[in-house]
């Protein structure tokens, strides 16, 4: 699905590029507010793009998202330089590829500036989006305020909602179903995919709330986050034993499981262990701990399933979480 619908992306601008006729540049674009279709913007990109630019297509897709769904703000600039009596497009490829993507016209604000030289049309091209710093998840979060309604930190918000692109994926991979967390970049998405999740994670966290300060860290880890908070969704009160005493170690024994993952863990935090190795970590200890027994390593051969007794995880389809 997700290669057809590529290859339909990339027909859409080959066939803009064999149109016989020039697009008539200094007649159909003109500063100030003007709509762009999406035959209008897959012209300019076959036409009028600055040489050197890359097409990001994960950042595309996330746009395209937007614009059809209508979240898109319109009125946002696209920049042209003018040398020599011909347009070039040096900001906004990403909202015009997005345009052809979505097949949505929007709204944009034309901006267009003249330059003597080649050198300077070069040099507009560069200051864009070389010095301002992008948002992060934490500066969204910070202007929604949903993290105070819930009585957690910022933070702990960000990492919760980075959690949810991994179960999405059933925690078989790090972010999640390639397509899902591309949506889920888009931040009223994530918003919006986090929210059935909030009342776990802020059980989760609770267990937290005794731990060393150290331990708090290790148990905050994304990937850790994301077990803890599908196991107590499916088994509040053995996932709140499991994760308060691994995390506190008040006196745990050696060959309890959740010893030997808050060993493992430790034990892997300078040289980060790998994804599966560390997913597979926190399923061993699990599995033990629902079945009551003792385990004296958290070593699994590379074919091993990642599963989660008492959930869904393991046993279905991948997001079933």
């Amino acid at each position: 699905m997700r290669q057809a619908a590529v290859r339909d992306f990339a027909s859409k601008i080959d066939t803009a590029r064999t149109m016989q006729a020039p697009l008539p540049m200094g007649v159909k674009i003109r500063p100030g507010l003007m709509t762009i279709t999406p035959e209008l913007a897959a012209r300019i990109l076959a036409e009028n793009l600055f040489s050197g630019q890359r097409n990001k297509k994960p950042i595309v897709r996330v746009i395209a998202d937007e614009m059809r769904r209508g979240f898109f703000t319109p009125g946002m600039q696209i920049h042209f330089g003018n040398f020599e009596g011909k347009l070039h497009l040096v900001n906004g490829q990403q909202r015009l590829y997005a345009v052809v993507e979505s097949e949505t016209p929007i709204e944009f604000s034309i901006l267009i500036t003249e330059c003597e030289t080649e050198n300077d049309l070069q040099a507009l091209y560069w200051r864009h989006d070389t010095v301002a710093s992008p948002r992060s998840m934490r500066d969204v979060l910070r202007a929604a305020g949903t993290a105070k309604d819930q009585g957690i930190s910022v933070s702990d918000e960000a990492r919760m909602i980075a959690s949810v692109k991994t179960i999405c994926g059933g925690l078989t991979t790090p972010n999640g179903l390639h397509g899902i967390c591309e949506e889920l970049k888009s931040p009223d998405r994530a918003l919006e995919a986090a929210k059935p999740w909030r009342p776990y994670a802020s059980q989760y966290l609770a267990c937290l709330d005794r731990a060393p300060t150290f331990n708090g860290r290790l148990f905050r880890r994304r990937l850790i986050m994301a077990a803890g908070m599908v196991t107590i969704k499916h088994q509040p009160a053995k996932a709140e034993e499991f994760w308060r005493g691994a995390a506190e170690d008040d006196g745990l024994k050696r060959h309890d499981p959740r010893k030997q993952l808050l060993t493992f863990l430790t034990a892997n935090v300078v040289n980060s262990s790998s994804y599966q190795s560390m997913m597979r970590a926190c399923s061993l200890s699990w599995n033990a701990w629902f079945e009551d027994r003792s385990v004296a390593t958290l070593k699994a051969n590379a074919d091993f399933k990642i599963m989660f007794l008492g959930t869904p995880i393991g046993r279905g389809k991948k997001g079933a979480a």
